[in-house]
């Protein structure tokens, strides 16, 4: 692989394992204190905020857009 192409290849690893070990923690957390419903809450709020912050308005719309879309296509985690 093309060096560019490995950097690429490295970082959709690194970023799949963040995603899966923030996921860990928050279903951890949902458990801990029996409350998904907050635990979404507050989870949702920041990473809107903080995208929103990075990314602006538009693209962080249509990525929370994506991310439903994918979760009504597969069913993810039902």
């Amino acid at each position: 692989l093309v060096g560019s192409e490995m950097c690429i290849r490295d970082r959709a690893k690194i970023y799949t394992s963040i995603r899966d070990e923030i996921e860990t923690v928050l279903n951890k957390y949902s458990k801990y204190y029996n409350d998904e419903w907050a635990v979404v809450l507050a989870a949702g709020r920041y990473s809107s905020m903080r995208l929103q912050q990075i990314e602006g308005t538009d693209s962080s719309i249509d990525f929370f857009k994506k991310c439903i879309e994918t979760q009504e296509k597969k069913n993810i985690n039902r």
